[in-house]
Protein backbone atom coordinates (compact mmCIF):
# COMPACT_ATOMS: atom_id res chain seq x y z
CA UNK A 1 0.00 0.00 0.00
CA UNK A 2 1.22 3.47 -0.86
CA UNK A 3 2.04 5.70 2.13
CA UNK A 4 2.60 9.40 2.32
CA UNK A 5 6.38 8.83 2.75
CA UNK A 6 6.79 7.00 -0.56
CA UNK A 7 7.31 8.84 -3.86
CA UNK A 8 3.90 8.95 -5.54
CA UNK A 9 2.86 9.43 -9.13
CA UNK A 10 -0.42 9.83 -10.99
CA UNK A 11 -0.49 6.16 -12.02
CA UNK A 12 0.27 5.01 -8.48
CA UNK A 13 -2.58 7.17 -7.22
CA UNK A 14 -4.90 5.85 -9.93
CA UNK A 15 -4.09 2.27 -8.92
CA UNK A 16 -4.94 3.07 -5.29
CA UNK A 17 -8.10 4.84 -6.45
CA UNK A 18 -9.09 1.69 -8.35
CA UNK A 19 -8.71 -0.31 -5.13
CA UNK A 20 -10.94 2.24 -3.41
CA UNK A 21 -13.62 1.73 -6.08
CA UNK A 22 -13.44 -2.07 -5.79
CA UNK A 23 -13.80 -1.99 -2.02
CA UNK A 24 -16.47 0.64 -1.71
CA UNK A 25 -18.80 0.14 -4.66
CA UNK A 26 -21.96 -1.96 -4.26
CA UNK A 27 -22.86 -2.40 -7.91
CA UNK A 28 -20.55 -4.77 -9.77
CA UNK A 29 -21.57 -3.33 -13.14
CA UNK A 30 -20.86 0.24 -12.03
CA UNK A 31 -17.53 -0.82 -10.55
CA UNK A 32 -16.53 -2.50 -13.82
CA UNK A 33 -17.43 0.63 -15.76
CA UNK A 34 -15.53 2.93 -13.44
CA UNK A 35 -12.46 0.66 -13.35
CA UNK A 36 -12.42 0.63 -17.15
CA UNK A 37 -12.38 4.44 -17.09
CA UNK A 38 -9.50 4.43 -14.60
CA UNK A 39 -7.53 2.17 -16.96
CA UNK A 40 -8.32 4.57 -19.79
CA UNK A 41 -7.03 7.49 -17.73
CA UNK A 42 -3.75 5.66 -17.15
CA UNK A 43 -3.43 5.02 -20.88
CA UNK A 44 -3.95 8.65 -21.83
CA UNK A 45 -2.10 10.55 -19.10
CA UNK A 46 1.63 10.59 -18.38
CA UNK A 47 2.81 9.16 -15.07
CA UNK A 48 3.81 12.49 -13.57
CA UNK A 49 4.97 12.75 -9.97
CA UNK A 50 2.15 14.10 -7.83
CA UNK A 51 4.47 16.94 -6.87
CA UNK A 52 4.16 18.12 -10.50
CA UNK A 53 0.37 17.90 -10.53
CA UNK A 54 -0.21 21.64 -10.27
CA UNK A 55 -3.11 23.67 -11.65
CA UNK A 56 -1.68 23.73 -15.20
CA UNK A 57 -1.24 19.94 -15.19
CA UNK A 58 -4.80 19.42 -13.90
CA UNK A 59 -6.15 21.75 -16.59
CA UNK A 60 -4.23 19.83 -19.25
CA UNK A 61 -5.73 16.53 -18.08
CA UNK A 62 -9.23 17.99 -18.00
CA UNK A 63 -8.83 19.68 -21.38
CA UNK A 64 -7.78 16.40 -22.99
CA UNK A 65 -11.29 15.01 -22.42
CA UNK A 66 -13.01 18.32 -23.06
CA UNK A 67 -11.43 18.27 -26.51
CA UNK A 68 -13.02 14.84 -27.18
CA UNK A 69 -9.99 12.92 -28.48
CA UNK A 70 -10.20 10.51 -31.39
CA UNK A 71 -11.54 7.08 -30.46
CA UNK A 72 -9.36 4.09 -31.31
CA UNK A 73 -12.19 2.05 -32.82
CA UNK A 74 -14.25 4.70 -34.59
CA UNK A 75 -11.39 7.03 -35.60
CA UNK A 76 -13.82 9.84 -34.80
CA UNK A 77 -14.03 12.21 -31.81
CA UNK A 78 -15.51 10.40 -28.84
CA UNK A 79 -19.15 11.17 -28.08
CA UNK A 80 -19.90 14.10 -25.80
CA UNK A 81 -21.57 11.71 -23.36
CA UNK A 82 -18.44 9.53 -23.25
CA UNK A 83 -16.21 12.54 -22.67
CA UNK A 84 -18.53 13.75 -19.92
CA UNK A 85 -18.48 10.36 -18.18
CA UNK A 86 -14.68 10.11 -18.27
CA UNK A 87 -14.26 13.70 -17.15
CA UNK A 88 -16.64 13.13 -14.23
CA UNK A 89 -14.52 10.19 -13.09
CA UNK A 90 -11.35 12.26 -13.42
CA UNK A 91 -12.88 14.99 -11.25
CA UNK A 92 -13.93 12.36 -8.69
CA UNK A 93 -10.35 11.08 -8.71
CA UNK A 94 -8.98 14.56 -7.98
CA UNK A 95 -11.46 14.96 -5.12
CA UNK A 96 -10.54 11.57 -3.67
CA UNK A 97 -6.83 12.33 -4.04
CA UNK A 98 -7.21 15.63 -2.22
CA UNK A 99 -8.91 13.95 0.76
CA UNK A 100 -6.99 10.65 0.85
CA UNK A 101 -4.69 10.20 3.86
CA UNK A 102 -2.48 7.98 1.69
CA UNK A 103 -1.24 10.94 -0.37
CA UNK A 104 -0.14 14.46 0.45
CA UNK A 105 -1.50 16.08 -2.72
CA UNK A 106 -3.78 19.07 -2.27
CA UNK A 107 -6.02 20.48 -4.99
CA UNK A 108 -4.44 23.71 -6.28
CA UNK A 109 -6.05 27.09 -5.74
CA UNK A 110 -8.76 27.99 -8.26
CA UNK A 111 -9.18 24.31 -9.23
CA UNK A 112 -12.93 24.66 -8.81
CA UNK A 113 -12.98 27.42 -11.43
CA UNK A 114 -11.52 25.23 -14.19
CA UNK A 115 -14.01 24.85 -17.05
CA UNK A 116 -15.40 21.36 -17.50
CA UNK A 117 -17.86 22.12 -20.27
CA UNK A 118 -17.85 19.63 -23.16
CA UNK A 119 -18.07 21.57 -26.44
CA UNK A 120 -20.32 20.51 -29.28
CA UNK A 121 -18.64 19.76 -32.59
CA UNK A 122 -19.93 20.57 -36.09
CA UNK A 123 -20.27 16.83 -36.72
CA UNK A 124 -22.75 16.58 -33.82
CA UNK A 125 -25.25 18.69 -35.73
CA UNK A 126 -25.37 16.14 -38.53
CA UNK A 127 -26.15 13.20 -36.30
CA UNK A 128 -29.84 12.32 -36.36
CA UNK A 129 -30.86 10.07 -33.52
CA UNK A 130 -33.19 7.31 -34.62
CA UNK A 131 -36.27 7.18 -32.42
CA UNK A 132 -39.58 5.41 -32.21
CA UNK A 133 -42.33 7.33 -33.98
CA UNK A 134 -45.80 8.00 -32.62
CA UNK A 135 -47.12 5.24 -34.91
CA UNK A 136 -44.83 2.66 -33.32
CA UNK A 137 -46.10 2.99 -29.75
CA UNK A 138 -49.65 1.65 -30.32
CA UNK A 139 -48.20 -1.49 -31.91
CA UNK A 140 -45.71 -1.99 -29.07
CA UNK A 141 -48.38 -1.40 -26.44
CA UNK A 142 -50.86 -3.77 -28.09
CA UNK A 143 -48.36 -6.64 -28.41
CA UNK A 144 -46.69 -6.22 -25.01
CA UNK A 145 -47.07 -8.66 -22.14
CA UNK A 146 -48.10 -7.08 -18.81
CA UNK A 147 -44.50 -6.62 -17.65
CA UNK A 148 -43.39 -5.32 -21.05
CA UNK A 149 -46.33 -2.92 -21.02
CA UNK A 150 -45.25 -1.69 -17.59
CA UNK A 151 -41.74 -1.06 -18.92
CA UNK A 152 -43.10 0.85 -21.92
CA UNK A 153 -45.43 2.97 -19.75
CA UNK A 154 -42.69 3.88 -17.27
CA UNK A 155 -40.28 4.79 -20.08
CA UNK A 156 -42.87 6.99 -21.83
CA UNK A 157 -44.55 8.45 -18.75
CA UNK A 158 -41.56 8.83 -16.41
CA UNK A 159 -38.48 8.71 -18.64
CA UNK A 160 -37.17 5.68 -16.77
CA UNK A 161 -34.51 3.24 -17.85
CA UNK A 162 -33.90 -0.26 -16.55
CA UNK A 163 -31.66 0.94 -13.69
CA UNK A 164 -34.50 3.05 -12.27
CA UNK A 165 -37.26 0.52 -12.98
CA UNK A 166 -35.35 -2.28 -11.31
CA UNK A 167 -35.12 -0.33 -8.05
CA UNK A 168 -38.77 0.74 -7.84
CA UNK A 169 -40.64 -0.31 -4.71
CA UNK A 170 -44.34 -0.70 -4.12
CA UNK A 171 -44.43 2.19 -1.67
CA UNK A 172 -42.93 4.60 -4.22
CA UNK A 173 -46.40 5.03 -5.72
CA UNK A 174 -49.35 7.17 -4.69
CA UNK A 175 -52.44 5.58 -6.21
CA UNK A 176 -56.18 6.14 -5.95
CA UNK A 177 -55.74 9.72 -4.71
CA UNK A 178 -54.10 8.69 -1.44
CA UNK A 179 -51.50 11.22 -0.35
CA UNK A 180 -50.65 14.88 -0.81
CA UNK A 181 -49.60 15.82 -4.34
CA UNK A 182 -48.27 18.87 -6.14
CA UNK A 183 -51.32 18.77 -8.40
CA UNK A 184 -54.93 17.65 -7.98
CA UNK A 185 -55.20 14.21 -9.52
CA UNK A 186 -57.89 13.26 -11.98
CA UNK A 187 -59.66 9.90 -11.71
CA UNK A 188 -57.28 7.07 -12.57
CA UNK A 189 -54.11 9.13 -12.22
CA UNK A 190 -51.35 8.57 -9.67
CA UNK A 191 -47.95 9.86 -8.57
CA UNK A 192 -44.52 8.22 -8.56
CA UNK A 193 -41.92 9.52 -6.11
CA UNK A 194 -38.40 8.26 -6.55
CA UNK A 195 -34.79 9.15 -5.74
CA UNK A 196 -32.44 8.38 -8.63
CA UNK A 197 -29.75 5.95 -7.41
CA UNK A 198 -26.79 7.53 -9.20
CA UNK A 199 -27.42 11.16 -8.35
CA UNK A 200 -29.68 11.11 -5.26
CA UNK A 201 -31.98 13.55 -7.07
CA UNK A 202 -35.58 13.41 -5.90
CA UNK A 203 -38.04 12.95 -8.80
CA UNK A 204 -41.79 13.01 -9.11
CA UNK A 205 -44.07 12.18 -12.01
CA UNK A 206 -47.82 12.27 -12.58
CA UNK A 207 -48.85 8.79 -13.71
CA UNK A 208 -51.22 8.24 -16.59
CA UNK A 209 -54.19 5.92 -15.96
CA UNK A 210 -52.58 3.27 -18.16
CA UNK A 211 -49.38 3.44 -16.12
CA UNK A 212 -51.39 3.19 -12.91
CA UNK A 213 -53.18 0.10 -14.25
CA UNK A 214 -49.85 -1.54 -15.15
CA UNK A 215 -48.36 -0.62 -11.76
CA UNK A 216 -51.34 -2.11 -9.90
CA UNK A 217 -50.85 -5.37 -11.78
CA UNK A 218 -47.18 -5.41 -10.78
CA UNK A 219 -47.96 -4.58 -7.14
CA UNK A 220 -50.34 -7.52 -6.89
CA UNK A 221 -47.75 -9.79 -8.50
CA UNK A 222 -44.98 -8.58 -6.17
CA UNK A 223 -47.16 -8.91 -3.07
CA UNK A 224 -47.83 -12.54 -3.93
CA UNK A 225 -44.12 -13.22 -3.47
CA UNK A 226 -43.75 -10.87 -0.47
CA UNK A 227 -41.40 -8.60 -2.42
CA UNK A 228 -41.16 -4.87 -1.85
CA UNK A 229 -39.74 -4.44 -5.35
CA UNK A 230 -42.02 -3.81 -8.32
CA UNK A 231 -40.04 -5.74 -10.94
CA UNK A 232 -39.60 -9.32 -9.79
CA UNK A 233 -39.45 -12.75 -11.38
CA UNK A 234 -42.15 -15.36 -10.83
CA UNK A 235 -40.31 -16.61 -7.75
CA UNK A 236 -39.99 -13.12 -6.27
CA UNK A 237 -36.34 -12.40 -7.13
CA UNK A 238 -35.34 -8.96 -8.31
CA UNK A 239 -35.12 -8.54 -12.08
CA UNK A 240 -32.33 -6.00 -11.56
CA UNK A 241 -29.11 -7.75 -10.51
CA UNK A 242 -26.83 -5.28 -8.72
CA UNK A 243 -24.11 -7.88 -8.21
CA UNK A 244 -24.03 -8.89 -11.88
CA UNK A 245 -21.69 -7.46 -14.48
CA UNK A 246 -24.81 -6.96 -16.63
CA UNK A 247 -27.56 -6.09 -14.11
CA UNK A 248 -30.09 -5.05 -16.76
CA UNK A 249 -29.93 -8.29 -18.77
CA UNK A 250 -33.45 -9.37 -17.78
CA UNK A 251 -34.90 -6.04 -18.90
CA UNK A 252 -32.94 -6.18 -22.15
CA UNK A 253 -34.22 -9.69 -22.84
CA UNK A 254 -37.85 -8.66 -22.24
CA UNK A 255 -37.54 -5.59 -24.45
CA UNK A 256 -35.85 -7.49 -27.28
CA UNK A 257 -38.56 -10.15 -27.02
CA UNK A 258 -41.21 -7.46 -27.53
CA UNK A 259 -39.37 -6.07 -30.55
CA UNK A 260 -39.15 -9.56 -32.08
CA UNK A 261 -42.90 -9.97 -31.67
CA UNK A 262 -43.53 -6.88 -33.85
CA UNK A 263 -40.90 -7.53 -36.52
CA UNK A 264 -43.47 -7.39 -39.31
CA UNK A 265 -44.57 -3.84 -38.48
CA UNK A 266 -41.46 -1.95 -39.54
CA UNK A 267 -40.51 -1.00 -36.00
CA UNK A 268 -36.75 -0.37 -35.55
CA UNK A 269 -34.73 -2.52 -33.16
CA UNK A 270 -33.84 0.27 -30.75
CA UNK A 271 -33.01 -0.09 -27.05
CA UNK A 272 -35.51 0.74 -24.32
CA UNK A 273 -33.60 3.89 -23.42
CA UNK A 274 -34.57 5.30 -26.83
CA UNK A 275 -38.13 5.68 -25.55
CA UNK A 276 -36.89 7.72 -22.60
CA UNK A 277 -34.69 9.94 -24.73
CA UNK A 278 -37.35 10.42 -27.40
CA UNK A 279 -39.93 11.55 -24.85
CA UNK A 280 -37.41 13.95 -23.32
CA UNK A 281 -36.68 15.44 -26.74
CA UNK A 282 -40.38 16.00 -27.35
CA UNK A 283 -40.77 17.72 -23.99
CA UNK A 284 -37.66 19.81 -24.65
CA UNK A 285 -38.89 20.97 -28.06
CA UNK A 286 -42.40 21.81 -26.83
CA UNK A 287 -41.82 23.00 -23.25
CA UNK A 288 -38.13 23.87 -22.89
CA UNK A 289 -34.95 22.34 -21.53
CA UNK A 290 -35.67 23.03 -17.86
CA UNK A 291 -38.81 20.90 -17.75
CA UNK A 292 -37.10 18.17 -19.83
CA UNK A 293 -34.36 17.98 -17.19
CA UNK A 294 -36.97 17.61 -14.46
CA UNK A 295 -38.58 14.81 -16.48
CA UNK A 296 -35.24 12.99 -16.79
CA UNK A 297 -34.34 13.54 -13.15
CA UNK A 298 -31.39 15.74 -14.04
CA UNK A 299 -32.60 18.85 -12.23
CA UNK A 300 -31.31 19.98 -8.86
CA UNK A 301 -32.51 17.89 -5.95
CA UNK A 302 -35.72 19.16 -4.40
CA UNK A 303 -37.30 18.75 -0.99
CA UNK A 304 -39.76 15.88 -1.37
CA UNK A 305 -42.04 17.45 1.26
CA UNK A 306 -42.19 20.78 -0.54
CA UNK A 307 -44.95 21.28 -3.10
CA UNK A 308 -42.52 22.31 -5.80
CA UNK A 309 -43.61 24.46 -8.78
CA UNK A 310 -41.26 22.49 -11.04
CA UNK A 311 -43.10 19.26 -10.32
CA UNK A 312 -46.50 20.91 -10.73
CA UNK A 313 -45.37 22.17 -14.13
CA UNK A 314 -44.07 18.73 -15.11
CA UNK A 315 -47.33 17.08 -14.04
CA UNK A 316 -49.29 19.50 -16.23
CA UNK A 317 -46.99 18.76 -19.17
CA UNK A 318 -47.31 15.00 -18.66
CA UNK A 319 -51.10 15.30 -18.64
CA UNK A 320 -51.02 17.13 -21.96
CA UNK A 321 -48.62 14.60 -23.45
CA UNK A 322 -50.97 11.78 -22.43
CA UNK A 323 -53.70 13.48 -24.46
CA UNK A 324 -51.44 13.64 -27.51
CA UNK A 325 -50.65 9.92 -27.15
CA UNK A 326 -54.28 8.85 -26.68
CA UNK A 327 -54.08 6.66 -29.79
CA UNK A 328 -51.43 4.49 -28.08
CA UNK A 329 -53.94 3.28 -25.52
CA UNK A 330 -57.04 2.95 -27.67
CA UNK A 331 -58.63 -0.46 -27.90
CA UNK A 332 -58.24 -2.01 -31.39
CA UNK A 333 -61.95 -1.71 -32.13
CA UNK A 334 -62.54 1.71 -30.54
Amino acid sequence: MTTSTEPASIHTALDTYAEHIEKGFVSVASAHQRLAIVRRLKEHHDDLPLACLNLDACVAMIDLWRSRPIGERTHLPIAASTARTILSELIRFFGWLDSSPQFTWTAPSHFGQVSRKIPRLPSDQRKLREVFSAEHFPVLYRHATPVQRLMLCLAMNCGMGAAEMGRLKRNDFVLDGNGECAIDLLPGEGILRFVRPKTDVYCEWLLWPETVEAVKWAIVRASETNSDLLFVTDDGNSMWKDQSANPSSRFTHLWQSLLRSVEGYGIPRLPLTTVRKGMAEQIRSEHGDDIARVFLGHAQQSDMFNVSPQFRRLHEVLRRIRSSFAMVFEKPNS
